[in-house]
């Protein structure tokens, strides 16, 4: 053999190898270097992660499943009717999932009903907790005032929040993904 022929053999092949090698090297250099991190997220909600205390978050977990935790402080309008009907809506939908999640809406424990009965009979599948230490957690960090809505997941830890007036699509990808990849609940 020519040592042409040779070397444009051995160029062939360290061109492949630069190829798959190349891309390698620069991706963990960025990675670990630079600390470059890809921009965009694929998730609708605010990740929180912050465990209730046992008190509260036993409240919440008695039933096992994830939850759709939305507080309603005095009463509910026309936002609080609409994003209800949203959170029933994207249950609904979950199909296989369904029995995975529950939705609930979070009165502070004072005894008096908040929500007007033809809104319970629209939403017969809809749990209501009234406790006033979970009321206290959640108004605590200043989610109760502003109408958001909460995924809790069946361990007690906040794991997700929705702002008021969320979208009803971006939720139902958040939880398919969770509900996907979860093993508890």
């Amino acid at each position: 053999m020519s040592s042409t022929l040779l070397l444009k053999k051995r160029l062939m092949l360290v061109a492949v190898m630069a190829v798959f090698i190349v891309p390698l090297v620069l991706a963990g250099t960025l990675y670990a270097n630079l600390d470059w991190r890809p921009a965009g997220t694929t998730n609708s909600g605010q990740i929180i992660a912050e465990p209730l205390s046992e008190v509260a978050g036993s409240v919440v977990t008695a039933s096992g499943k994830w939850t759709l935790l939305m507080p309603v402080p005095e009463h509910c309008g026309l936002n609080c009717r609409a994003d209800l009907f949203k959170l029933r809506q994207v249950r609904e939908a979950l199909g296989k999932y369904i029995e995975r999640i529950d939705y609930a809406v979070l009165e502070p424990g004072t005894g008096k009903a908040l929500l007007p009965s033809d809104l319970l009979a629209e939403h017969k599948q809809m749990s209501i907790y009234s406790s006033q230490a979970l009321w206290d957690e959640i108004s605590s960090s200043g989610f109760a005032d502003r109408g958001d809505v909460l995924l809790v997941d069946p361990l007690g830890n906040l794991v997700m929040r929705y702002d008021a007036g969320f979208a009803a699509r971006g939720l139902y990808k958040d939880l398919k993904r969770v509900l996907k990849l979860s093993s508890i609940g």
